[in-house]
């Protein structure tokens, strides 16, 4: 245990070193900051870079670039700590998705900047290019890297970039801090969602003192993220066959959901010939139990698509499968989104890494084996992470507000600086809920820690889960007509 505290300590040593080293051109890179625009929001932000260490203890590596953005303040003169975000989404590009935000948290920007990097290795922060542009098959939507030459490509970028320890939570960390000393913030306040709420912990121990106030949204468990994920679709998926149960229109529209679902998997492995979601040209694809892993746990994740679930189940189960692939792709059929399939490789193979155990249920188990198998094989050939490179932090003398989905950690529970509501209604994302931005609002605007009642937050307790079986007449009259079965 000492020598790990020991090689941590070390670690650290080198990033602070590494920071000040990259302090003498932080005013230079300062001055440069331009306007510029970003797609979907009708005003000029600010944009600009920084240069930071690959990582430190690989110093020959030497320096990538860090795009960083602010959306100015409404207020003439903005008050001094302001808000940086540190998006959820691995391999997402954080500044596609800013113009929501930025409507979501109106009242926070009438007196505070919002701040935040394009994470190293996504949008302009260095990407690792390694997938072809335009749209993917279907069968590489469901599974990222069922083409060899992708994979193969993404795992030479990464091992030339240095390997999965330059893309570490605290690497980025490290770009956060650097990025607060080149602008000249004493303090700032974090928004951070779902991952990023790994790396906002991670720069409180490179820096405790440079953040006034954090919200959490979602955060999952740092200590076994895949035993986590897969417990989660497991009990979601459990919980909505209880509800279609419990729930006499969706029982009589879908008996015995959960025989149906094992006479689903039976089915498998089946070859599809399904019209592309994007193109609309037909694509022929098989798909496996590996694939229907990855789909449930994506749609298993959003409310209002897994209360279709029962519906899309049912028509699979009779060899139908264009419903259950239309609630997937409304995921991922957009043609303008923006995906690092690098970034998202290195940061799932330190999940395994970080690997302890499977869960104990039956569909624990199988959502877990799929995954734990695909990332084997996507990782084989990328060395891993030493475990002192991973090791969590969780500080309780910062002001902080989670917002907790059921998608996220359960053992989080009030402290004297934290407060935690958890919001049963919603899968993930609660801030695109209700009354999310007020209450974000009034935990900023109070002056240290606010008391809990003062926040107001019991409309998120009331916000309910749509009714399993309640679909569209769209989705229950799709066609069959231009698929092949096994």
């Amino acid at each position: 245990m000492e020598t790990t505290r020991l090689a941590s300590a070390m670690i650290w040593r080198c990033v602070l070193a590494a920071l000040l080293l990259c302090s003498s051109s932080a005013l230079s890179a300062a001055q440069e900051a331009r306007p510029c625009r970003i797609t979907g929001y009708s005003y000029e932000i600010l944009c600009g870079e920084l240069l930071v260490p690959a990582d430190p203890q690989q110093p020959q590596l030497g320096t990538i670039k860090v795009a960083w953005r602010k959306i100015a303040a409404r207020a003439r003169y903005p008050r001094p700590d302001p808000l940086i975000w540190i998006p959820d989404g691995i391999g997402g590009d954080a500044s596609e998705y800013a113009p929501g935000l930025s409507a979501t948290l109106t009242r926070v920007l009438n007196t505070r900047d919002l701040i935040w990097l394009d994470t190293r290795g996504s949008g302009a922060s260095t990407p690792l290019q390694c997938a072809p542009p335009g749209p993917a098959s279907i069968s590489k939507r469901l599974e990222r890297f069922s083409d060899a030459r992708t994979l193969a490509a993404c795992q030479q970028a990464i091992l030339a970039a240095g390997g999965l320890a330059v893309y570490t939570p605290q690497r980025m960390a490290a770009d956060h801090e650097q990025l607060r000393q080149q602008l000249g913030l004493k303090q700032v306040n974090v928004l951070a969602e779902g991952t990023g709420v790994e790396v906002a912990k991670a720069w409180l121990r490179i820096q405790p003192n440079a953040i006034n106030k954090m919200v959490w949204e979602s955060p999952l468990p740092a200590d076994d993220p895949l035993a986590f994920q897969a417990s989660y679709s497991a009990d979601a998926l459990a919980q909505l066959l209880i509800r279609c149960e419990q729930n006499l229109r969706c029982m009589a529209a879908y008996p015995n959901l959960n025989s149906r679902l094992e006479q689903l998997l039976r089915q498998l492995p089946v070859s599809l010939t399904l019209p592309h979601p994007q193109t609309g040209h037909l694509d022929n694809f098989i798909l496996d139990e590996r694939m229907l892993a990855s789909l449930l746990t994506s749609i298993l994740r959003s409310t209002s698509l897994s209360s279709a679930l029962p519906a899309a189940l049912e028509q699979a189960a009779n060899g139908h499968w264009l419903a259950l692939l239309g609630l997937s792709s409304s995921l991922w059929s957009r043609d303008d989104t923006r995906f690092n399939h690098g970034l998202w490789l290195a940061r799932q193979c330190q999940w395994l890494t970080q690997r302890q155990g499977a869960p104990s249920s039956v569909w624990g188990q199988w959502f877990h084996q799929h995954k734990v198998s695909s990332l084997q094989t996507y990782c084989a050939d990328l060395p891993p992470l030493p475990s002192s490179d991973l090791a969590a932090v969780d500080l309780d003398d910062i002001p902080t507000l989670v917002l907790a989905a059921r998608y996220s950690d359960a053992t989080l529970a009030d402290r004297a600086m934290r407060h935690v509501i958890k919001v049963p209604g919603v899968a993930q994302h609660v801030l695109s809920h209700g009354c999310a931005r007020d209450v974000i609002y009034r935990f900023m605007a109070a002056d240290g820690m606010p008391e809990k009642g003062s926040l107001e937050a019991e409309c998120l307790l009331r916000i309910k889960a749509p009714a399993p079986g309640q679909v569209s007449a769209p989705l229950q009259a799709l066609p069959a007509a231009q698929e092949v079965g096994p």
